[in-house]
C-alpha cells in the first residue's frame, strides 16, 4: 500500500514537472483583466518552457528562389493564356476582321474551354469595348464528341456564334490536339475530317 502511494505521487510530481516545463518561465500579466471588457494580447507571446522548446520548434527559413522565365512571378503581369496569333487561327475565318483582339481572345479562350466541355453545352464569351460596355458576345457549342483525325490527332469539331452590334453569324471550326514537347499541348486548328 505504501510502496502504491509513493509510486502514485511520483507520476503526479512528474506530470506536474513536465506542465511547468512546457510552461513560460515569465507571468501572462494583462491578458485576463478582471474587468473583462477589453482583452490585450501582448505584442509577442511569451517565450516557452524547457520542453516547449524541444516540442514547439520552428520552421526551418525557407529560401525562395527564382527560375525558369519568371523572375519575379508575383511582380509582372500575368501572360495571355493564348497568344494573340493562335487565337487568331483558332477563331472562324468571318470573324477575323469583324471582332477586335479582345474580342478574338475571349472567342478563342471559350473555344479551349468547350474542347473539354460535353456535346451540345453552350460556353458563353463576351467582350467590352473601351467603356466597358459589351461589345460583342456569343458562344461556342461542341457538335460531337472528341474523335481521332485522319492524321491521329485528337480533335473536336466546334460552333463558334457571334453576336454583334452588327448582327450574329455562326461558323462552325475543328480543333486538334497537339503535343509540343516541353509537357505542353495546345489545341490548335485543324481541318475537319
Amino acid at each position: 500500500m505504501h510502496r502504491r502511494h509513493h509510486s502514485a505521487t511520483r507520476g503526479a510530481a512528474l506530470l506536474g514537472l513536465i506542465a511547468l516545463a512546457a510552461c513560460s518561465g515569465q507571468p501572462s500579466a494583462g491578458i485576463l483583466p478582471s474587468d473583462l471588457q477589453s482583452i490585450q494580447i501582448p505584442a509577442r507571446p511569451d517565450p516557452p518552457g524547457l520542453l516547449g522548446v524541444l516540442i514547439d520548434r520552428l520552421p526551418p527559413p525557407v529560401t525562395v528562389r527564382a527560375n525558369a522565365s519568371y523572375p519575379n512571378p508575383l511582380g509582372e503581369p500575368v501572360a495571355q493564356l493564348i497568344a494573340p496569333d493562335i487565337a487568331d487561327q483558332m477563331v472562324g475565318t468571318s470573324f477575323r476582321e469583324s471582332l477586335d483582339g479582345a474580342a478574338r481572345q475571349s472567342l478563342a479562350l471559350a473555344s479551349l474551354n468547350a474542347t473539354a466541355a460535353p456535346t451540345g453545352k453552350a460556353i458563353a464569351w463576351e467582350s467590352e469595348d473601351a467603356q466597358g460596355h459589351p461589345a460583342a458576345g456569343g458562344s461556342v457549342v461542341p457538335v460531337r464528341n472528341i474523335y481521332r483525325s485522319h492524321r491521329g490527332l485528337p480533335c473536336r469539331d466546334l460552333q463558334q456564334h457571334v453576336q454583334t452590334p452588327n448582327g450574329g453569324a455562326s461558323e462552325q471550326v475543328t480543333l486538334c490536339r497537339n503535343d509540343m514537347g516541353d509537357n505542353r499541348v495546345l489545341w490548335l486548328p485543324g481541318s475537319p475530317d
